[in-house]
């Protein structure tokens, strides 16, 4: 049995990219600004929120495994470290490109009739990606798949193996 790992790591990249334009612009009050306690409050409220935002994103920060009967999700930055959630709970994976960042997998469950999402990096590369929409799809038949990917044949190689009405519909009119 092949066992399928991820993280969330691209979201440090976030917080570098949000805490230098938050100190451009502590910066840029600092110049233009001549009243002092004017822009002392303003930096004191930005280092503020930055330090708001920081928390935030480190929430977010984790690692996923798929095991044989759920998926563990293992918090790096929270008090609740380990969660795990059962395969019959997810709804629709999504993977996207996002410039930038790569290949993201956006998966939504229910949690407790909420609704909930992961964003994490892809799990593997596109050849032995049709494996892990094969082995979520052996727990969860009811999953629902989305391929965003350009010039990737994902889309055309989950058509052939799991046939969408769509699909079906269309080569009969043919």
């Amino acid at each position: 049995m092949t066992d399928f790992s991820s993280n969330s790591n691209f979201r440090y990249l976030e917080i570098i990219i949000m805490s230098l334009i938050s100190l451009l612009a502590i910066w840029t009050i600092g110049k233009v600004v001549e009243n002092q306690l004017f822009s002392i409050m303003t930096i004191v409220l930005l280092i503020f929120s930055i330090t708001i935002l920081i928390r935030y994103y480190l929430r977010q920060v984790f690692d996923i495994e798929f095991d044989d009967k759920l998926f563990i999700v293992k918090y790096k930055y929270r008090k609740e470290r380990k969660k795990q959630i059962d395969y019959e709970k997810i709804s629709k994976i999504s993977l996207v490109y996002e410039r930038g960042v790569g290949r993201i997998i956006t998966m939504r469950y229910f949690d407790s009739q909420k609704k909930k999402k992961f964003r994490f990096s892809t799990v593997t590369e596109d050849e032995k990606f049709m494996i892990f929409v094969k082995f979520l799809k052996s727990k969860n038949d009811k999953i629902e798949f989305k391929f965003a990917v350009p010039f990737s044949g994902l889309e055309s190689e989950y058509q052939k193996i799991y046939p969408t009405k769509f699909r079906k519909v269309l080569k009969s009119t043919l």
